[in-house]
């Protein structure tokens, strides 16, 4: 079974709030997914914070529930816009980006949308 790597960062975010919601993010998928790897990365390593970029290692039968964990934390975390990287089937590169302020059932939609190979 092949793991795949979910790449989550905020765009148009200042480095403070990106720092706040990355971790807000983390702790979220941690509490939801235990069987989901997910770390915190710095985009610059000279910044002192504990990193404003998200990645997720997920196996193929949990991509349904770390999609419905992102739903979720963004239906509360209206305020953020989350944009989200990956590699498909056949190495193509596939990026998306996601308002908070969409609705639950346009960001579900979006996001089972960048889930699908």
């Amino acid at each position: 079974m092949t793991d795949h790597s979910i790449t989550f960062s905020f765009a148009d975010t200042d480095a403070s709030e990106a720092d706040a919601l990355a971790g807000d993010l983390t702790e979220s998928l941690r509490e939801q997914l235990p069987e989901v790897s997910v770390t915190r990365t710095r985009t610059d390593k000279q910044n002192q914070d504990f990193g404003a970029t998200v990645v997720a290692i997920v196996g193929a039968p949990f991509m349904a529930k770390l999609a419905g964990g992102i739903a979720k934390w963004l239906a509360r975390r209206s305020d953020a816009k989350l944009h989200m990287r990956r590699v498909d089937m056949d190495g193509k590169e596939v990026e998306v980006s996601v308002n908070g302020r969409l609705g639950a059932r346009q960001t579900e939609k979006l996001i089972e949308k960048f889930f699908a190979d």
